[in-house]
């Protein structure tokens, strides 16, 4: 522009963001509770939603340019979120001495507005980069911008003939994303076995199995090397039969000349490759054993140890390898050719985990009373994952070996302390003073690890393993296919790249009415 500042052609820059959009939520339960008998209770319910994620405003009555496709109201329309829960529990002492339970229920997501903003709202995304030899030659202080580590924009053509076009510079997200028909709402059902019994007086020892499963998914997909997106459920039931039928039957009834016609048959070819995707999969199991005790009215403790395990293809709306917070719309789906090695023990797994909980008190009458109390937690590393970097979608997306193959981070432990005095005061009113301590023997452990092995673009070696990568090639730039060179390996591999907050000390005071 007349400043100086580089300004890419035919954009235009805004102050703020004119756009507006909204999801619309309701939803209805009704639950009750029957003693069949004095010990036993039977606990259910129902819970029905629906979601109506809509179009940014200014979309609505016009034409997508990208899809031909007419705009209205609402993006994506999920009905039929039916969630039933079901509880039991039995006392067999009949004396409020054991409990056997059991439960089950589903449960749906309620869609975070991150998809509005980035698949409804008629944003475009342009992508342009030059060539090192396109840009002014100098020192390397001049040429590269020292925060991005790339060519600085003010020292790259400001205009480009057709031979002179940057390396690459397309449109690769525009307008809004197509939506599969049939997708239907993201799930996950959770089970609960479990018993209690009071072995001892004030001595209650527990036993618990629980299991949550993903059911369906809701993610953007492409089909065409990152061209254009699609928002389905993905896996082999990601496109209905009856739907199939129905957009098959509206392309038969056009002309063969219409050009409507050639636009649905791409579209139909579109969705049906949605079932060509791995269906996603999380599935949580753990065993809980918990023992409380109360050794009198001033002394209590708890702790218990979970044995566990999650493991599947899909961490979650999280995506924990790169950090990126985009729920529903996610990298982890976007290309088929991401998903190799992908299944294993997911980031949030931690075989054993043990929990310890307790305090004192001393009661002082008229003084007031101190409270001294401990919590202790000690829990398994997650796993490591060997990555590299994947030729469109950049760092840690390409999975070379096997979800978790390169073990897990060291174990870890921690332990606070909290001492409190408190009194009450006239009126009502009661004061306390506090400390906590946390980390209390200033433990600098390992929260990640860098898991990129190389920061070349590289190809999964599908069910590899470690001594394979010696082999392995760099990706070329264009397409993503193995040229003859070795990649480089990143020498920070596998080194803390995070640690667990050092100690710290907190002080308070609290007044309660």
């Amino acid at each position: 522009d007349e400043n100086g500042n580089f300004v890419p052609n035919n954009c235009e820059y805004l102050t703020e963001s004119p756009v507006t959009g909204n999801t619309f939520n309701w939803a209805a339960f009704a639950q009750d509770s029957w003693s069949l008998q004095p010990n036993l209770t039977l606990n259910y319910g129902v819970r029905y939603e629906e979601q109506r994620l809509r179009y940014a405003e200014h979309l609505r009555g016009t034409i997508d340019p990208f899809t031909d496709e007419p705009l209205g109201k609402n993006a994506l329309t999920l009905r039929n979120m039916w969630a039933p829960r079901f509880g039991v529990i039995y006392d067999w002492t009949k004396e409020g001495r054991s409990k056997l339970y059991a439960s089950w229920g589903r449960f749906y997501e309620s869609i975070p507005m991150t998809i509005n903003d980035f698949s409804f709202s008629g944003d475009a995304l342009y992508g342009a980069f030059w060539q090192f030899s396109q840009c002014t030659s100098g020192n390397r202080g001049q040429w590269k911008d020292p925060n991005l580590a790339a060519p600085h924009p003010a020292n790259c053509p400001e205009r480009v003939t057709q031979e002179e076009r940057p390396g690459d510079g397309d449109v690769y997200r525009g307008g809004v994303t197509l939506v599969t028909p049939g997708t239907k709402a993201q799930y996950l059902d959770e089970a609960v076995v479990g018993v209690q019994y009071e072995l001892l007086e004030d001595l209650r020892l527990g036993l618990a199995y629980k299991r949550r499963s993903l059911g369906r998914v809701i993610e953007d997909v492409s089909i065409d090397a990152a061209d254009t997106y699609i928002v389905a459920n993905p896996g082999p039931d990601g496109f209905p039969e009856a739907e199939e039928a129905a957009l098959e039957a509206q392309i038969a009834a056009l002309d063969p000349d219409d050009p409507d016609r050639a636009r649905l048959e791409q579209r139909l070819e579109q969705f049906r490759a949605v079932r060509t995707f791995d269906k996603p999969r999380r599935v949580y199991n753990a065993l809980e054993f918990t023992a409380i005790k109360r050794f009198s009215r001033n002394f209590y403790v708890q702790g218990s140890y979970t044995l566990s395990r999650t493991e599947g293809n899909y961490p979650g709306l999280l995506n924990e390898d790169n950090g990126a917070a985009l729920p529903n719309i996610s990298t982890q789906y976007d290309l088929i050719e991401l998903l190799p090695n992908r299944d294993g023990p997911l980031p949030q797994d931690r075989t054993h985990y043990i929990k310890f909980d307790g305090y004192y008190l001393w009661d002082l009458r008229e003084a007031g009373e101190v409270t001294a109390g401990v919590r202790f937690r000690a829990f398994s590393g997650t796993p490591i994952d060997v990555l590299g970097a994947h030729y469109l979608y950049g760092f840690n997306e390409s999975y070379l070996l096997p979800r978790g193959y390169f073990g897990r981070t060291e174990f870890v432990t921690g332990t606070d302390l909290h001492f409190s005095y408190g009194r009450k005061l006239a009126y009502g009113y009661d004061v306390s003073a506090f400390v906590d301590i946390f980390n209390l023997f200033n433990q600098e452990q390992t929260a990640a690890v860098d898991e990129a092995y190389t920061l070349d673009n590289a190809n999964p070696i599908v069910g590899g393993r470690y001594e394979d990568l010696v082999y392995l090639k760099a990706a070329d730039l264009a397409e993503g296919t193995p040229t003859t060179d070795p990649v480089t390996r990143n020498l920070n591999f596998g080194n803390p790249v995070a640690r667990y907050a050092s100690q710290s000390i907190r002080f308070g005071l609290r007044v309660t009415f």
